[in-house]
């Protein structure tokens, strides 16, 4: 009874904690969707907040929403969300932000939602296919490039003065984000397509956003915007083609298997 009690209680406490978390990232998308709308943004104001979207929308709150849903089934949601945050932190260590918002706020709730998953012993695995020999690599080759971009927009934006001096930062949280949720998207836990297309739309945003503000500090050269732009679609290519490939050789290993006792028998009969 006891058991059945905490139980209980873990659930509530999970799917409670999962729908605020994606109800305020959901809030925080809206509210950068509409400073793209306001007027008067700077080239670098534009990829501040197109920046934005992808990395709270995509990101954050579709984890969130996903543990919503069957969680148990897609650890690989807890996985980016923790990504994220990690990454969040990594950022803001880096730019000396201070605000505890940030670092309690997302820790708490990341820190609550592992203590209270129903998977948990399933969050810090790979999944049946092992690691992606693929993805992986793809993600480490595009960690270098982006932590220099991000470390470029940390030096050159923080001293801006007003509220747009923190706002810029979030360049290079995203930055610094994509390769960790790509290297989730490569461990390929169950659910692992959300990660993979998180990572390849966040990437081709990013610099596709660059492309658009040429003229801002902010801005990555234009062949690296367009090496990314291609980048991020050929991760998304290359993880789909596995997740594929995965599909059919389990789809035709039942029927295999079930073929050679037939072939058997037929040169026992013989």
């Amino acid at each position: 009874m006891a058991t059945d009690v905490a139980r209980r209680t873990r659930s509530v406490v999970f799917y409670a904690v999962a729908g605020v978390a994606t109800l305020l990232t959901a809030l925080l998308t809206v509210g950068a969707t509409g400073s793209l709308f306001a007027g008067n943004l700077s080239d670098d104001g534009f990829i501040a907040a197109v920046a934005h979207i992808p990395w709270l929308a995509l990101c954050y709150c579709a984890a969130f929403a996903t543990m919503l849903r069957r969680p148990a089934r897609r650890p690989a949601a807890y996985q980016q969300a923790l990504a994220t945050a990690v990454s969040m932190y990594v950022g803001a260590l880096v730019a000396g932000e201070n605000d505890p918002i940030l670092f309690i706020g997302f820790g708490v709730v990341l820190v609550t939602l592992g203590l209270t998953h129903p998977a948990r012993s399933a969050l810090f695995r790979p999944g049946h296919g092992g690691i992606s020999p693929v993805l992986v690599p793809m993600a480490l080759v595009a960690a270098a490039p982006l932590a220099l971009y991000s470390a470029r927009i940390t030096a050159e934006l923080p001293d801006t003065t007003g509220p747009d001096g923190v706002f810029y930062t979030g360049i290079a949280a995203l930055a610094l984000t994509i390769p960790f949720v790509a290297f989730v998207a490569g461990v390929r836990a169950p659910g692992s397509r959300l990660p993979l297309w998180s990572a390849g739309i966040s990437l081709v945003v990013l610099c596709g956003a660059s492309l658009v503000a040429t003229e801002a500090a902010s801005a990555m050269p234009a062949w690296a915007a367009v090496t990314g732009v291609v980048g991020g679609a050929l991760f998304v290519a290359a993880g789909e083609w596995e997740q594929r490939r995965a599909q059919r050789t389990r789809s035709s290993g039942p029927s295999t298997a079930s073929a050679q006792p037939s072939r058997s028998g037929t040169a026992d009969r013989a």
